[in-house]
């Protein structure tokens, strides 16, 4: 079987972006190196095990008891200021998605094999910082992401893609299966951590310091 075929990300049919079952850079002994290590685990229960305002989750802990009110304030302090040095593009419908990965680069096969932060996913309607949230949630529930070395610095990159099962049956009645993507994130361990630092703050806190920073 070809390398393209084996490695098939698009499909033309359904419009769609379509990934394998389990992609071959999922797989790496770096990873699980860096899972065990406590930072990981900060991330992983904050955005996986008390999802931000995500119903899945039955330990989720909502915005609000972290102190925020003005979700369009958050949203600033991450996603906005986030945009400024990086590329990030989101799209209401996922059958839009192919076209707005080829913008970012997130198209290819080797798309993962970048250093450079990038966010392209599918909103479906909900606010921007709702959907990172939901998207974060489900990369690290079903474990479809993976974790590299940067060279030469002490930070590392998350390599984030969220998809989900979908089944039908072709035209002869064979049942089908294919893995729909809606999200690819690389996000470093240090933006994911600031991130953390800004919600459990709280948005008195995070105010106070951008006055400061003004002065």
């Amino acid at each position: 079987m070809s390398k393209l075929k084996k490695d098939k990300i698009q499909s033309v049919e359904f419009n769609y972006v379509i990934a394998k079952e389990r992609p071959c850079w999922i797989d790496d002994d770096f990873t699980l190196e860096k899972m065990r290590e406590n930072e990981f685990a900060r991330i992983r229960v904050f955005f996986h095990d008390n999802a931000p305002d995500q119903k899945a989750s039955a330990r989720a802990i909502t915005l609000e008891q972290y102190g925020w009110n003005n979700i369009e304030k958050l949203q600033e302090a991450l996603l906005e200021n986030f945009e400024k040095c990086n590329r990030a593009i989101y799209t209401k419908y996922k059958g839009e998605l192919n076209l707005k990965f080829a913008a970012v680069s997130l198209d290819k096969e080797n798309w993962y094999e970048t250093t450079k932060e990038k966010i392209c996913l599918c909103t479906g309607g909900k606010k921007k910082i709702y959907s990172l949230f939901s998207h974060l949630r489900n990369v690290f529930a079903h474990s479809r992401f993976t974790i590299r070395n940067i060279e030469g610095e002490t930070d590392f990159i998350f390599i984030f893609e969220d998809a989900y099962t979908r089944k039908w049956k072709n035209d002869k009645g064979i049942a089908q299966k294919e893995f729909d993507v809606s999200a690819r994130m690389i996000l470093k361990k240090t933006t994911l951590l600031k991130w953390i630092e800004i919600i459990e703050g709280g948005e008195r806190a995070f105010a106070r310091q951008v006055s400061l920073c003004e002065k």
